[in-house]
């Protein structure tokens, strides 16, 4: 097992202090960088274990905080049994509190976060290379987004049950297919009522052979929204890592045996990325009481 540093950092933003969680292994070696973008419900326990099973792969993971602007972290509601809420299970007043900051929390201001969170970085044992991007929900579309702005540094990006990757907004991720490079993986819910389908059939026809890019996708059936971070089916299991041969790191699922189904591309290429279901990467998801997510 990996030994890891666990810590929580806060970084100047135009917009205020940042505070994120960070999770690398121990040790000097300058670790390549890995962004986990939050969903609509923020930061909190469930994406700090998910980033420190990436670190554990020799990544330096962070979850940065970014409804810091509004002064809050998370929204974790849970009933008598401990079991998560979901959005159509909580009150009135909890939902308006968590519908209202993730319609404010738009695409430029992440942007403009992530700019920040890679100039504090300079000064810390992580690799100046490319990187890599992680996001869940309204993340999806965030680590898609920073993908297109910076398209030099974010050369890996996972958008996990992604919402609004395909929009009449100026800021939809799918407008940057040009300005794409590396690889892109989009994990899709069969049972996705924010999620149309038209939308991987979309970014399938746009992104699929383009010369910039090696984009994969994959529809995974019997699945709902937020099928990453929570799930009714307590047996289904996801954990996200990426491998790069740039850094000398090899994922040992992607090399051995493919008993397990790789759901993202080959770690061949010069900044690959993979996501496993392989027993020896399985982290449990906490139960959820219903799988109802808003359209953030």
């Amino acid at each position: 097992m990996t030994s890891l540093i666990e810590r929580q950092v806060d970084i100047p933003t135009p917009a205020g202090s940042m505070n994120a969680f960070v999770a690398r292994p121990a040790g000097s070696a300058a670790a390549p960088l890995v962004i986990m973008c939050m969903d609509i419900w923020g930061v909190r326990p469930q994406l700090f274990e998910i980033a420190k099973r990436i670190a554990s792969h020799g990544y330096c993971a962070v979850v940065p905080n970014f409804y810091h602007r509004d002064g809050v972290n998370g929204f974790d509601f849970r009933n008598a049994r401990g079991q998560t809420l979901s959005m159509d299970l909580t009150s009135k007043e909890q939902q308006d509190a968590v519908r209202r900051h993730g319609a404010a929390l738009t695409n430029e201001m992440v942007d403009a976060d992530v700019g920040a969170l890679l100039r504090y970085f300079e000064n810390e044992p992580v690799s100046q290379g490319p990187a890599g991007s992680v996001g869940f929900c309204m993340g999806g579309r965030h680590a898609m987004f920073i993908a297109g702005t910076r398209p030099e540094r974010m050369t890996a990006t996972a958008s996990l049950h992604g919402t609004q990757l395909v929009s009449d907004k100026p800021g939809s991720p799918h407008r940057f297919a040009d300005r794409f490079r590396g690889e892109i993986y989009c994990g899709f819910a069969e049972h996705d009522p924010y999620v149309p389908p038209r939308v991987a059939a979309t970014l399938g026809d746009l992104l699929g052979s383009r010369p910039n890019l090696r984009y994969r996708s994959d529809m995974h059936a019997g699945a709902h929204h937020g099928m990453i971070v929570d799930q009714l089916d307590a047996d289904l299991f996801h954990a996200v890592c990426l491998c790069s041969p740039v850094t000398g790191t090899v994922c040992p699922a992607a090399a051995g045996p493919s008993t397990a189904r790789t759901l993202a591309a080959s770690v061949s290429g010069a900044n690959g990325f993979c996501t496993h279901a392989t027993p020896e990467f399985r982290m449990p998801v906490s139960p959820m009481v219903s799988s109802v997510y808003p359209d953030m």
